[in-house]
């Protein structure tokens, strides 16, 4: 069997999986046996450059073999997360939570799982409505506060759930594992973001930060990120900005070294359950190499992404120097093995590598042409299209899950906290401070300083004087040092701080 010149070595047969009914699951239409559209490779092969030879896929990308459907019957964003943030998790947490208190001399604090609900929706709805202070969210002034916030929950309480949040014990703790204290979540929403949604055709991998600027030796810096300090996580998403697996970055393991690198071997597993299912993975110049793409197809997995020069020997002598190429013109270059390079021209040179896409079939985009001042088409090779068009989910925040978590702890008993925008306004009582008169406090004439007994001696009021005193004016009835009063006694008068004879 061939396709476009290219010959299919492995037809074994291939099931795709069903979710849906793993424990006694029985053969469904979609398990049906497929071809697969992959050679297996040897690494020792020499591999050989054709320039000017475009990807035997070029305009017959393989067929997906898999199941594009949720396997879940889900009416709204909230059940779709409840799915994949199950019961049983909020139970694991409201357990270590109030272990950890008791253990540390907090007995009086007991956490409810309808309470971390509406804890946790309360961070959710925290990330999309953003104050620089925490305590802003309860203020008592009209306008800043927020009663979606505040009214499910007071602030002393939402810190103190803060303060003994747990997801792990003690004897949990496994060597060599830097994220052990939260390994129980991350195994969960492992396995069910796994569980609730079949592969699409498309897929990502790219690098995450999750925004973190305290102390840990795991904490990263990725200075071209927009949140560039915290925690580097590796993720595979579809073009949707559903996450279907990721890995904690811990740092590369010295002790385990493949000819895939430690980023290679990240991208291996992050794709365990994707095989044979000629998916599309995109995935930037970090990641791409010729040894990772060649596994990846071996694996029946097909990769599009940009490249950096020097990842592949020599291959600029196969391709048409940029400086010779018009904007929008394209330079392409194929191995025997059927991976292409394509070279485009557009307002900087863009380099591509691809298993299954390489320079057509071509596509016009618009471009803004600096000299004529004026948007203009460019022609575009298939790579870079179907580059642009699927890498790179984006990340959704729907407030309806935020919503619903809030409402599990919804009260009707009388209100705690702070008066909110909503209610009626008292103003607040404040302590009356009294301030002689200029006039008085340098008239020079009988200023003379009066200990007092305090605790908490006042700043002397003297403008050029800055530390506390147990002294006053017995005139002004004013904190001052004596020496100060003295000063004012004589120097004032002279100076012409009040009137002069």
């Amino acid at each position: 069997m061939s396709t476009k010149g290219f010959t299919v070595l492995d037809n074994s047969p291939v099931k795709t999986r069903s979710k849906r009914n793993s424990a006694n699951s029985t053969p469904s239409s979609s398990d049906q046996t497929k071809p697969v559209y992959h050679t297996t490779v040897n690494f020792d092969t020499p591999r050989t450059w054709i320039s000017g030879k475009d990807n035997d896929f070029c305009e017959n990308p393989p067929p997906f073999l898999g199941d594009d459907n949720m396997s879940y019957e889900c009416e709204t964003p909230f059940e779709f997360f409840m799915k994949i943030f199950p019961e049983k998790l909020f139970m694991k947490i409201a357990m270590e939570s109030n272990i950890y208190a008791a253990n540390n001399n907090r007995s009086n604090f007991k956490l409810t799982v309808n309470e971390l609900k509406t804890y946790l929706g309360l961070n959710i709805a925290m990330t999309y409505l953003r104050y620089p202070q925490l305590r802003m969210y309860w203020s008592s002034v009209e306008g800043i506060k927020i009663p979606f916030i505040a009214d499910n929950m007071t602030n002393n309480r939402f810190e103190e759930i803060k303060r003994n949040l747990h997801f792990a014990s003690d004897e949990e703790r496994v060597k060599g594992d830097g994220y052990w204290r939260v390994r129980p979540v991350l195994d969960i929403l492992h396995q069910t973001f796994y569980e609730a949604n079949d592969n699409s055709e498309h897929q990502a991998i790219d690098e995450m930060m999750i925004p973190f600027k305290g102390r840990n030796s795991l904490k990263q810096y990725l200075r071209n990120k927009p949140k560039k300090w915290g925690f580097k996580v590796w993720a595979r998403a579809g073009v949707s900005g559903y996450i279907y697996c990721f890995e904690m970055y811990q740092g590369s393991d010295k002790s385990k070294r493949s000819k895939f690198g430690p980023i290679g071997d990240s991208v291996l597993r992050l794709c365990h359950d994707i095989h044979n299912l000629n998916i599309k993975l995109f995935m930037d110049n970090l990641f791409t190499s010729l040894p990772l793409l060649t596994e990846l197809r071996n694996n029946g997995i097909f990769v599009l992404g940009t490249l950096r020069l020097n990842r592949v020997k020599n291959i600029q002598s196969y391709l048409v120097a940029g400086k010779l190429l018009p904007r929008g013109a394209s330079s392409v270059t194929t191995s025997n093995d059927n991976i292409s390079v394509v070279r485009w021209v557009d307002n900087k040179e863009v380099h591509t590598i691809s298993t299954y896409a390489g320079a057509l079939p071509e596509d016009e985009t618009k471009r803004f042409d600096r000299k004529t001042k004026q948007f203009i088409q460019v022609s575009r090779p298939f790579s870079v299209q179907q580059y642009n068009m699927f890498m790179g989910g984006v990340d959704m925040m729907d407030p309806e899950v935020a919503t619903s978590l809030i409402a599990f702890n919804k009260t009707t008993s009388k209100k705690r906290g702070r008066p909110g925008a909503t209610d009626e306004y008292i103003p607040l009582k404040k302590r009356v401070v009294t301030k002689t008169s200029n006039v008085i406090r340098y008239d020079g004439s009988n200023h003379y300083p009066k200990k007092v007994s305090t605790n908490h001696p006042p700043r002397c009021h003297d403008a050029d004087c800055k530390r506390r005193t147990r002294y006053i004016c017995c005139k002004c009835q004013e904190p001052v040092c004596p020496e100060f009063i003295q000063k004012n006694e004589f120097t004032k008068v002279f100076k012409g701080t009040v009137g002069s004879p």
